[in-house]
């Protein structure tokens, strides 16, 4: 099945935006060091929180070339409570990589911006699109429901169809307007209006959506069948000197959590 995207749902959507944008730090930034950033801390966090470490963040390192100069340790140390470090890490070696290799000059393309460690297609998209103005969808898991539900999507969302035919609707939208613009608004909808409980009366887009007038919203996005998750079984120790100093071991470089310090366990 083919699906059409159309003018009048991108410029519906982007006339709500801006009148419904939240304010954040980052918006309207068009520094590809800055909107890099916010992209790492934002993946599997909320904006709440991410709000208060990217103004430390920038606080401490306003330029790029402030975090290939420091320490991973001190990188780390600076992340600490935002979780899943494997983002810090990966920051600090793509701007290793960018002051060492690039000569400090952040790729102006997309194509570039694949080569730097630890940036994929979607942080690539996204640094293309909101710095550089590049007709790139950026798709994320609100941009997904979105889509889901206002085309009636009836592919798992873990299929490769179904990710091909997204990525294709939003890149079809960037036809009708800035796409640093509508690739927000996409994201923004999707947190806001299209959450996983829907506010489908507040929708600049309820007219145009198809589970809307289906009365079938419950039903999208179609997800697959969770796996069990496994559970594993150990035990930790607590080892304390006669200064009531506490014995800590530090991960392995690889697998999981690597390189962060944790008591001993079996």
């Amino acid at each position: 099945m083919t699906y059409k995207m159309t003018p009048d749902i991108v410029h519906a959507l982007v006339e709500w935006f801006h009148h419904n944008k939240r304010v954040m730090p980052w918006r309207g930034e068009t520094d590809p060091y800055k909107i890099w950033v916010s992209e790492i801390m934002l993946q599997q966090t909320q904006v709440s929180t991410v709000i208060p470490y990217y103004e430390r963040w920038m606080d401490a390192f306003p330029k790029l070339s402030h975090v290939a100069e420091t320490s991973l340790q001190d990188i780390l140390k600076m992340w600490e409570g935002l979780g899943y470090y494997t983002r810090a890490r990966n920051l600090y070696r793509g701007a290793v990589y960018i002051i060492n290799v690039l000569n400090g000059k952040f790729p102006g393309t997309r194509e570039g911006l694949m080569k730097i460690p630890g940036i994929g297609p979607y942080t690539s998209a996204a640094i293309a699109s909101i710095a550089y103005n590049q007709p790139y969808g950026v798709v994320d898991g609100n941009v997904s429901r979105v889509m889901a539900r206002l085309y009636r999507i009836g592919e798992v969302t873990s299929s490769a169809r179904f990710k091909e035919t997204v990525t294709d609707l939003v890149n079809q939208s960037l036809t009708w307007g800035a796409p640093r613009w509508v690739n927000q608004a996409w994201m923004e909808l999707g947190a806001l209006v299209c959450t996983p409980r829907p506010s489908c009366s507040a929708c600049p887009l309820e007219s145009f959506c198809e589970v809307r007038q289906h009365l079938c919203v419950e039903n999208y996005p179609v997800r697959p069948n969770r796996k069990k998750s496994p559970v594993r079984e150990g035990a930790i120790f607590i080892i304390q000197n006669p200064q009531k100093e506490i014995l800590l071991v530090q991960r392995r470089e690889s697998g999981l959590l690597p390189g962060l310090w944790e008591l001993p366990n079996t």
